[in-house]
């Protein structure tokens, strides 16, 4: 793990995730020819709340992909042994089939394909869309920083990203006066959004959302909402020394603890248990 916020985490977790984080960063030397937009057609699907993965073309090199899916497949054998036999299992997908619809499906996390994949392969849909969105995330990555400078994101306020389309629960408060910008840990996009509302269900009363603090994480918050039972980890950075666009869920995961011991919840660090 990359942060100061590793203290106070299980030895053997923090392994596990500095071990999948240097496998991500290997990927982030990719290299991506992003095509020419129509500046219309870039407004007009921004308007329409159409994330870019949704019209733009994505190629992912099937042979980069496939290693990346193997080390994280591996890692995760490593570091959960109950696991063995599912990571067998993707191994022998992996060997015996064509990875580009998956990359693609993974990028868009299309919870019906991987259900489907289960149904098949006997691994459970969430531990094939976690390896499979592990082994993607360069990728998605690299494709969001060709892209994202010819968007017009000061459009865009929707609460799931303008890139891929997928939820966030990760977020940065910057400038003096405390702007909220939430940031994709899938493919680190960040945007502007509402400071005040629930990014997972729209919740806007004042009473309804709340916030913790720890003395320990300067800067560091959870924001919380008592609709949904959800939260968005968030770096005020104008009392952190620690740019959020630095960090991804793992790096937080010390106040995952803190939120679901409150009885909030967030599903994406779920496997790493």
């Amino acid at each position: 793990m990359r942060h100061p916020l590793a203290v106070n985490l299980p030895a053997d977790l923090v392994a596990f995730v500095r071990d999948l984080q240097t496998i991500r960063d290997q990927g982030y030397t990719l290299t991506v020819e992003p095509e020419k937009l129509e500046p219309a057609k870039v407004r007009a699907a921004l308007l329409e709340g159409r994330p870019l993965l949704d019209w733009v073309a994505f190629p992912v090199p099937k042979d980069e992909f496939r290693s990346l899916f193997l080390e994280v497949a591996a890692t995760i054998g490593k570091h959960r042994l109950q696991l063995g036999e599912a990571v067998e299992k993707l191994v022998r997908f992996a060997d015996q089939n064509d990875l580009a619809v998956l990359a693609l499906k993974a990028a868009k996390q299309d919870g019906a394909y991987f259900r489907s994949l289960a149904v098949d392969t006997g691994v459970t849909p969430e531990l094939f869309l976690f390896v499979a969105n592990q082994a993607i995330r360069p990728f998605l990555t690299t494709f969001s920083r060709k892209y994202v400078p010819g968007l017009k994101l000061e459009l865009w306020r929707r609460s799931y990203c303008p890139v891929c389309g997928q939820p966030s629960s990760l977020a940065q408060l910057v400038g003096e006066e405390g702007i909220r910008e939430l940031i994709c840990v899938h493919c680190q996009t960040h945007w502007e959004f509402h400071r005040l509302a629930c990014p997972h269900c729209a919740n806007e009363e004042p009473e309804l959302l709340g916030c913790l603090t720890a003395d320990k994480y300067p800067g560091f918050q959870i924001h919380f909402c008592r609709v949904c039972k959800r939260y968005v980890k968030t770096v005020d950075t104008r009392k952190s020394l620690q740019p959020a666009l630095d960090l991804d869920e793992f790096d937080t995961l010390i106040l995952d603890v803190i939120a679901q011991q409150q009885g909030y919840q967030n599903e994406e660090t779920a496997l790493l248990n």
